[in-house]
């Protein structure tokens, strides 16, 4: 059911009202505000970089392996 209300709102105001929704909302799906911590992020992209896969070496990359079965 849709309510319909005569608000009348300067645009100073309208824009505050707008912000406090934003706000609201941005809250509530807890979105992070404050600068991330920079050693947490070295320590993330450390690991990150640990646990990279990497194929033994003479195994042919997926370029080689699509080129060989292309010309075949």
């Amino acid at each position: 059911m849709l309510v319909e209300t005569n608000i009348n709102l300067d645009l100073e105001q309208l824009k505050n009202l707008i912000r406090e929704i934003v706000d609201e909302r941005l809250k509530q799906q807890k979105v992070i505000f404050s600068k991330p911590d920079q050693q947490q992020l070295k320590q993330v992209f450390q690991s990150i970089d640990n646990h990279i896969w990497k194929p033994p070496s003479g195994v042919p990359s997926t370029l080689e392996m699509l080129q060989e079965d292309r010309n075949q």
